[in-house]
């Protein structure tokens, strides 16, 4: 059942990363700033003036709309802001050639088509995915992914087949009617009854409480690839069987590149008291836990993250020349794991699908940060630990994890702040 406008407009306020007040003001008071964060912030400060502007250059009139959803429509405008420059596209799609030369963003119903530009990593695609998805069936717009979306999550996922934006319109970047999606909310009656437009979201959207609705038709979607299930499969019975256990816990530890982006925010990473505390409620609610270590940094760990009964994921010990008495791949049988992932990497140029496909596989989940692990967990439907971040603004990632209130998902205070000198230098 679809939500009510009032409440679509109420969950696309948690997509926003400063909640309360004048959004430039409060990027003005930060006192930690990166160029990283600084151009997220600004592409969501331009205020409702601006945007008033906009409508009279491309002569649209805003229309009445209800009553009671027009404050929370207006709320979004004034804090979100909007994104410029939408458009990249990709060459050698396939199909190109069937492309139609339209000027404008819509279907044979005249619908307006709802599309993402988005260029991160496949936590980012996936959630991409998920919010345009969910949004587009919420706002009854055609739903319509840029090619290199759907090339990235085919390398990982069969996904049914989907609507590619540079396969159905030809030069879509010069003869689209592009409007961001805080315009379009704010004079939807307008922009509806002049015909389909292509709107889009601000950079990097992850509206986990409007898709979580659709979670179970969304899994429908990401289904791994044959060899990358069976790979998953096959090496957590493998860490079972060694260890006599019966559940597998599986540990994100993300740190090196996204120390420097948790710095910008007035945080830091979590220290190994947190991994403790985590790993102590897991032990105390399920009996039988073997863990199963996901990490970008193996030296960390394993000085760090101390369990009797510890794995690491094949992904994570790759490119060493030896393992040093590591319970993996050493002590397990994995030439044939390793074969897969040689395949893998060969042909896609990188392994960080089948890292998530042990996140998503594995019974239940101690997480860091990040929309990576965050899908690794949505995916395997167990039960999940995060930090509790209390600096103000928390990353946009952890916001949206955190306000989404799944039920499965517990957050411990494990608090690690910036020290003065771990802090970027201002712009």
């Amino acid at each position: 059942m679809f939500l009510y406008e009032r409440e679509v407009m109420l969950l696309l306020l948690l997509f926003l990363n400063l909640t309360t007040g004048d959004s430039q003001s409060n990027l003005e008071n930060l006192k930690i700033k990166s160029k990283c964060v600084a151009t997220f912030l600004n592409s969501r400060s331009t205020k409702s003036e601006s945007f008033r502007n906009t409508i009279e250059d491309r002569e649209y009139n805003a229309g009445e709309g209800s009553q009671d959803a027009e404050p929370y429509i207006h709320n979004f405008i004034g804090q979100l802001g909007s994104a410029h420059s939408p458009c990249t596209i990709s060459d050698n799609v396939p199909d190109a050639n069937y492309c139609s030369y339209s000027n404008k963003g819509q279907n044979s119903d005249g619908r307006s088509i709802l599309v993402d530009f988005n260029n991160g990593r496949l936590g980012n695609l996936l959630s991409s995915f998920a919010s345009v998805f969910s949004l587009s069936r919420q706002l009854d717009l055609q739903t319509v992914f840029p090619y290199r979306t759907i090339r990235e999550l085919n390398k990982w996922f069969d996904l049914p087949p989907q609507i590619i934006l540079e396969s159905e319109y030809c030069n879509p970047c010069q003869s689209l009617k592009f409007i961001p999606l805080d315009l379009y909310l704010e004079n939807r009656n307008a922009v509806d009854s002049t015909g389909g437009h292509c709107i889009y979201p601000p950079p990097y959207p992850n509206l986990l409480s409007l898709y979580k609705q659709e979670l179970t038709q969304l899994r429908r979607h990401f289904q791994f690839k044959s060899k990358v299930q069976a790979f998953a499969e096959s090496f957590i019975g493998r860490v079972k069987r060694k260890a006599n256990k019966t559940t597998s816990v599986c540990i994100h530890n993300r740190r090196k590149e996204y120390r420097r982006h948790l710095v910008s925010f007035g945080g830091n990473l979590v220290d190994k008291n947190y991994f403790n505390q985590a790993a102590d409620i897991m032990k105390e609610r399920h009996k039988s836990v073997v863990f199963i270590l996901v990490s970008d940094d193996l030296e960390w760990s394993r000085k760090n993250i101390v369990e009797e009964d510890i794995y690491y994921s094949p992904v994570t010990l790759s490119g060493l020349s030896e393992v040093d008495g590591l319970h993996s791949p050493g002590e397990l049988p994995l030439d044939d794991l390793h074969l897969i992932m040689s395949e893998i990497q060969k042909k896609e140029g990188s392994l960080e699908g089948l890292d998530l496909a042990l996140l998503a596989n594995c019974d239940h989940a101690i997480n860091t940060y990040g929309t990576f692990g965050m899908w690794g967990s949505l995916l395997s439907q167990g039960s999940a630990i995060f930090p509790e971040l209390s600096f103000q603004p928390p990353p946009p990632d952890y916001q949206a994890t955190k306000t989404a209130n799944m039920q499965t998902w517990t957050f411990i205070n494990s608090i690690v702040l910036a020290k003065e000198n771990d802090r970027p230098p201002k712009l």
